[in-house]
């Protein structure tokens, strides 16, 4: 079944959920059986026609990614990161491909050649959405000296870059599905809580300072320290002190 999803994928149907039946014969051993299997425990069901033949689609799309991510994976640890590298370096801007690469790098025994490829900056966009990635496949990565430093990185660059470096834009971010694993990692977390901090008490725009706080806010116990109460506080009575200025 993996090698059938592979193969689809490989060729560039990363968005089609849809495997066709002589395809899928020939991925499976003992194929007739498996796939009445498959079909009676609800993982494929009738994908319609493709190609003129009748074909399968899985019952949700994450069989279909953690089932090509395992692949990606496979290839990776026993063949080596050069036999699927260039192939993960061309498909990490696709976006049927991004759920696969978070499952393969959470399944890759060495995962740090994926990981530092997709937070260098090269080959990046204005968007920085492989930097986006690195920070999904980090939270599949084992806490360590190692993720914490690329952790540390990849929340710098991405705070402080040109897309993200607005708070306005990213006041949301900590609450960011994709993000949330990498948040547990506490090189991520920490840069993260220093730029907030700094924005909420030196920037001169105040709808930055009031994005900074808001996402302080949406970080919850995460962020509970003394330093930061401290600051949302101090935030809060120089407010009060300008709205007391400002009554008639």
């Amino acid at each position: 079944l993996e090698r059938g999803v592979w193969s689809g994928w490989y060729w560039g149907r990363a968005r089609e959920n849809r495997i066709g039946h002589e395809e899928l014969m020939a991925a499976l051993r003992e194929a007739p059986r498996r796939i009445t299997l498959l079909s009676e425990v609800g993982v494929l069901v009738d994908g319609g026609m493709r190609d003129g033949e009748g074909a399968y689609s899985f019952a949700h799309r994450t069989f279909l990614e953690h089932l090509a991510g395992e692949a990606v994976a496979r290839v990776a640890n026993e063949d080596g990161w050069d036999a699927g590298g260039d192939l993960c370096d061309q498909k990490s801007w696709h976006p049927g491909w991004q759920q696969a690469l978070v499952v393969a790098a959470g399944r890759m025994r060495d995962p740090w050649r994926l990981l530092e490829m997709l937070a260098d900056g090269e080959g990046d966009d204005k968007y920085r959405h492989r930097l986006w990635l690195a920070g999904r496949c980090l939270g599949e990565v084992k806490e360590g000296e190692r993720a914490r430093e690329l952790g540390g990185r990849i929340a710098g660059r991405w705070l402080e870059g040109p897309t993200g470096g607005g708070i306005q834009s990213v006041h949301d971010w900590p609450r960011q599905v994709p993000w949330e694993a990498a948040l547990e990692t506490k090189a991520v977390l920490d840069v993260v809580v220093e730029v907030l901090l700094d924005r909420l008490q030196n920037d001169q725009d105040g709808d930055v300072r009031s994005g900074a706080a808001k996402a302080l806010g949406n970080l919850g116990e995460k962020a509970e320290t003394e330093r930061v109460v401290e600051a949302l506080l101090e935030r809060l009575r120089k407010l009060l002190l300008k709205w007391r200025n400002l009554e008639p």
